[in-house]
């Protein structure tokens, strides 16, 4: 079974829907400036 979690992010300079592909970091762990945290992708959905 496939969960659906919100995420909020910043601003990522697009105003198109996008579609998280993976989490790139796990609960508790530690990420620095400029880490990545996730994949994303134009979403095919459209707005």
């Amino acid at each position: 079974m496939t969960d659906i979690l919100e995420i909020r992010v910043p601003d990522i300079g697009t105003d198109e829907k996008v579609d998280v592909v993976e989490i790139l970091v796990a609960a508790g762990e530690t990420v620095a400036v400029d880490d990545g945290l996730v994949t994303a992708t134009r979403s095919a959905r459209g707005t």
